[in-house]
């Protein structure tokens, strides 16, 4: 006996319905189809971190996501300016050209494939690298009273730094 029978069916989306009839034991009757949307959460997601990077290098930034529908699709704003420009859920973050010490906020960003997204930041702590220094002596061998000339090359990752390079002999003159 089909009466009072339930048939309970769950739809993810929108669904319409109109004028739905059923047979049920060779006896048609009309049923009320009660439509609601079973909302989507969003993804749970997490772009890892803290992270430290040397001025001038590079680093790999790792997110994860869970809790979504189907496929996810990840995208990073690795320089803070609202763009999602590079793809993956593990991407490189290159320090070459930024000066420590200092810190950049990254953004990942999460979509599923009904299009519902999340965002999660971390820091990335850039540390200050101490100059390099290239030094030559011409000649390198020289008798007393004989001329020898220095020069040096200065090389700093960080753009901002100012440096100098000074001399000294041991005898307090520069």
């Amino acid at each position: 006996d089909a009466r009072g029978a339930t048939e309970v069916i769950v739809f993810q989306g929108e669904v319409e319905a109109t004028g739905l009839t059923a047979t049920f034991a060779g006896v048609r009757s009309a049923f009320t189809f009660v439509a609601f949307e079973v909302p989507n959460p969003p993804p749970v997601v997490s772009a890892g971190g803290p992270y430290v990077v040397a001025e001038g290098g590079r680093l790999l930034v790792t997110g994860v996501a869970s809790g979504a529908s189907g496929q996810l699709t990840y995208s990073w704003d690795l320089d803070g300016d609202g763009v999602f420009e590079t793809s993956g859920p593990s991407v490189t973050f290159d320090a070459t050209g930024l000066d420590g010490p200092g810190a950049r906020t990254v953004t990942l960003r999460v979509s599923d494939a009904l299009g519902t997204t999340s965002t999660s930041s971390a820091t990335v702590a850039i540390l200050n690298v101490a100059p390099t220094i290239d030094m030559t002596a011409t000649p390198t061998t020289v008798v007393q009273g004989g001329t020898v000339e220095f020069s040096a090359a200065l090389s700093d990752p960080g753009t901002l730094d100012a440096h100098a390079i000074t001399w000294d002999f041991g005898d307090g003159t520069p």
